[in-house]
């Protein structure tokens, strides 16, 4: 668990490249969260990656997931969370690049991260900051979450509202079909979750990264039912199966730093 105090030690032996030099600003915690990754012809998701970025690709394919969670204790270092304020819904959807002429390079070097179509949230405090200050496209949406008892699964449903924003909807059904935590990933779970920064692009078209750190993803396979998904159509896209690699985490400490341009 991230402690609030400012000599709270880093666990940095399993991240590819070293942490900044500079001290972590922000903490969270994500919980509940599902990755459902769905495959792509990266020649039709290419044209939505932004100058400055590069597509990457695993087994020649591109891949988009959609990630429904909660977000709690969010705030800055030092400083308790606030209720009404720390905790939200989000829903995350996204795919994988390195900065443009990185693409071959190690990823100490490269810094191969996650870049995002958009961030829904049921908080606006927190679409309009993440807006202002991390340039990441949130918006605001309707949404609900619940817990099946029988499984112990969660009932997902988000509904966009953000105006001149297409109304995307995501009804969902989610719980971990193994009982035990993978203790060896394969190459693709550890290529598409350990990622430890986002990419961002500003109005005129700056390209900005912004770093994190957390453990290893504690993963387990995922069983999905999904009513309802139109989150793609705001590419638009159609993936190339309609059966996601699916897996879930009950709950993953996270820091941050402050953006910072890349050159």
């Amino acid at each position: 668990m991230i402690k609030n105090d400012k000599n709270s030690p880093l666990n940095t032996n399993h991240r590819p490249w070293p942490v900044p030099n500079s001290p972590w600003l922000f903490r969270m915690r994500w919980t509940q969260l599902l990755f459902a990754h769905f495959p792509v012809d990266p020649k039709i998701l290419a044209p939505f990656i932004p100058e400055g970025l590069s597509l990457q690709l695993f087994d020649g394919v591109a891949w988009v997931a959609i990630v429904p969670f909660v977000m709690e204790n969010t705030a800055p270092r030092g400083i308790p969370a606030v209720p009404g304020v720390s905790k939200f819904l989000e829903l995350n959807v996204r795919t994988y690049v390195v900065p443009s002429g990185k693409i071959n390079d190690s990823m100490e070097t490269a810094k191969p991260g996650v870049f995002f179509f958009s961030l829904d949230a049921n908080s606006k405090f927190a679409v309009r900051a993440a807006r202002k200050f991390f340039h990441l496209p949130y918006m605001d949406a309707h949404m609900s979450l619940s817990v099946d008892d029988k499984n112990n699964g969660i009932n997902y449903n988000s509904h966009r509202f953000h105006k001149g924003q297409h109304p995307c909807v995501l009804d969902v059904s989610y719980h971990a079909s193994s009982e035990e935590l993978l203790k060896d990933k394969s190459e693709f779970e550890i290529w598409a979750s350990e990622r430890y920064c986002l990419y961002s692009v500003d109005h005129k078209g700056q390209v900005w990264r912004g770093e994190i750190d957390h453990d290893p993803w504690p993963l387990q396979t995922a069983t999905v039912e999904i009513r309802k998904n139109t989150m793609f159509d705001q590419l638009p896209i159609k993936p190339l199966s309609d059966a996601p690699i699916c897996h879930f985490s009950r709950s993953i400490d996270v820091r941050g730093w402050y953006i910072s341009k890349v050159t």
